[in-house]
């Protein structure tokens, strides 16, 4: 969408308003379609072959489409969807359902008004407040018809059949402010229901409403039977309406990729190959395919591409059709194997001409410098970034359950995605220091209670690696660190993003402890040099020191440095809003996994003896 007065940030398709997600423009409420109802002639492609072999977008990446100038009078657009349709006039309480007759009559930038009211400004109807939604990923219309009779003996009587229905959403005066004060009424027989027991699963079944199956722009006929997933009632703007899916990987010039395919992955890349779908066409039309010069021919091209012998390729005619791109991310193959792959080539010196970057470890020219360099080890400046951020799929109601793909079957063999240039400053701790330091028995009972919280969590847990000293600690660094050069350099808050490198020694492919702070905005701001400049040797330790010195004390305290659990499901300890929250954009964890004490404490932080050298000198 981008016509002159609804407009959407690309970085906001990847997000929370990518397909089958909201968005509130003004008074009017819409919800994206999916990608295969996108126009990709308009769409630039995004290539990046670690992200690819890892999402299965054999056909690369699809930017979302831009305006391209002033003089653009056929702008490249989005497909959105007027979602809820059900909408009410915030004067007469008139409700209506919005249509496909009535939309086109207002046109493309005009806005739906009410039909009730006279005048030469009828007001504009707003949205109703609350939808349905179900784990499967479904969405639609509260059928407020239904509410409305079901406590009325005229809806199964038959009594009350006007089509299209009359509906008034009424406000009680001077009552509670909860949902019982709200209730929807019929204005012919005089049925009604209040929204107090709305939000009921139970209710909802005993009201004879059920999920639909579908999005709201799909057709029931190209739909499987209705789905039998318990639907609830929810606020079109809460936060378990749309869990996005995305996955993000650096691309780091000279990094090679391994175009060999490994022995269990082999028959999972040939069927997702784009060309194998033709190659067992062809060979289906054959008495003897194997004979075939022409498949043959067709399946060579294949096994070039796969670095596969030609045998290989013939072998697996006999399966099944494609299989769909992968949708489901963990830490385990998504984010973490991507940042594993990374890791080797951020710390090792000869690879810094192929980064663009210049290593700056710190030196021994000044006392805070010495200090660092013994819980630091090195600091390296991105000075030009790429990254490739793309959505996988997104889901509902419960963040583990099955993701839904961008383009709801799967068949399409791209994902929508984004691609942002900038710079970062990448900080390498010292292996040895962090590893001793996460074995102190104080450490560990720091964090008993937050883990025993994480295990008894569900929903966002599932989609959070698993808390550990080393990882709670590097997060609530990187948190601190951003808010400190948000400060110093002048960025906005949402401008800069976290990339956490974190394993424990046991791992095979041995323990990372790092953090990558970069620009994460598509705009110009973040190729201005500001941040690479921070990192420079000669300010660098001084804005560590004064993000540590901002961090060791919270307007809060000691409420917040003593809370056992704070945050989204208790899953912080000392950190709040005051101190360590940064943007949601900011965050990779959902501001989750957080304590300051285990960065700047007295008695158990990473960092404790460094802040208590410099006081002590500062002192004197």
């Amino acid at each position: 969408m981008s016509d002159n007065n609804k407009t959407v940030r690309r970085s906001q398709v990847i997000t929370g308003q990518g397909p089958g997600g909201i968005l509130d423009i003004g008074q009017e409420s819409f919800i994206c379609i999916d990608t295969s109802q996108w126009n990709v002639i308009k769409c630039s492609t995004i290539r990046l072959p670690r992200l690819e072999s890892k999402t299965g977008a054999t056909l690369g990446f699809k930017s979302p489409p831009v305006k391209q100038g002033f003089s653009d009078f056929n702008p490249a657009t989005l497909p959105y969807y007027r979602f809820p349709r059900w909408l009410f006039c915030p004067k007469c309480k008139s409700m209506v359902k919005w249509t496909a007759a009535m939309e086109k009559q207002i046109g493309d930038n005009g806005v739906p008004t009410c039909l009730s009211c006279n005048g030469n400004k009828p007001p504009v109807l707003a949205p109703m407040r609350f939808i349905l939604v179900c784990k499967s990923g479904h969405i639609g219309d509260v059928d407020w018809n239904k509410w409305a009779h079901s406590r009325s003996d005229k809806a199964t009587k038959g009594q009350c059949s006007f089509n299209p229905p009359k509906l008034k959403f009424k406000t009680a005066s001077g009552g509670a402010s909860d949902l019982s004060s709200l209730s929807v009424a019929c204005k012919e027989c005089g049925a009604y229901r209040s929204l107090a027991d709305l939000t009921n699963p139970a209710q909802m079944k005993s009201a004879g409403i059920f999920c639909s199956g579908k999005q709201p722009w799909q057709y029931f006929e190209d739909l499987p039977p209705i789905c039998k997933d318990e639907c609830r009632a929810e606020q079109r703007g809460a936060s378990n309406i749309y869990y996005s899916q995305t996955l993000s990987a650096l691309d780091i010039p000279g990094l090679q990729e391994d175009t060999t395919v490994s022995d269990e992955d082999t028959t999972t890349a040939i069927l997702n190959h784009p060309n194998f779908a033709f190659v067992k066409m062809l060979a289906d039309a054959e008495t003897e395919p194997l004979e075939a010069p022409h498949v043959k021919l067709a399946a060579g091209q294949v096994a070039n591409d796969l670095n596969l012998e030609l045998d290989v390729i013939l072998d697996q005619l006999g399966c099944g059709d494609p299989l769909p791109p992968p949708t489901e991310a963990s830490s385990d193959d998504g984010e973490q194997s991507l940042r594993r792959g990374e890791w080797p080539w951020l710390i090792k010196d000869n690879n810094a001409a192929h980064l663009n970057t210049s290593i700056e470890p710190l030196a021994d020219s000044n006392t805070a410098s010495k200090e660092l360099t013994k819980v630091i080890d090195t600091i390296i400046l991105a000075k030009k970034l790429r990254e490739v951020r793309c959505l996988r799929g997104f889901s509902r109601v419960d963040p583990s359950g099955d993701a839904i793909p961008p383009d709801l079957d799967g068949s399409r063999r791209w994902l929508p995605a984004i691609e942002i240039f900038g710079e970062g400053v990448f900080v390498k701790f010292d292996e040895y220091a962090i590893h001793l330091w996460s074995q102190q028995e104080k450490v560990i009972a720091r964090l008993t209670k937050l883990q025993e919280r994480f295990d008894e969590s569900e929903g966002i847990t599932s989609i959070l690696p698993t808390p550990t000293p080393r990882l709670v600690m590097l997060h609530t660094f990187a948190h601190l660190l951003i808010r400190q050069l948000c400060f110093e350099c002048g960025y906005s808050a949402s401008s800069l993003r976290e990339r956490i490198y974190c394993d424990e020694p046991d791992q095979p492919t041995g323990p990372m402890a790092g953090v990558m702070i970069y620009t994460a905005d598509t705009d110009s701001e973040g190729s201005l040099g500001g941040l690479c400049r921070q990192g420079e040797e000669s300010r660098f330790s001084a804005t560590l020191l004064s993000a540590l010195d901002r961090g060791s004390w919270c307007s809060s305290d000691p409420v917040c440095s003593e809370v056992e659990g704070q945050g989204l499901g208790g899953l912080n300890r000392a950190a709040c809003h005051a101190c360590s929250l940064v943007a949601e954009t900011s965050c990779t964890m959902f501001n989750c996994l957080l304590d300051r004490e285990l960065v700047t404490g007295t008695e158990i932080g990473y960092f404790r003896e460094t802040i208590e050298k410099l006081n002590s000198l500062n002192t004197h």
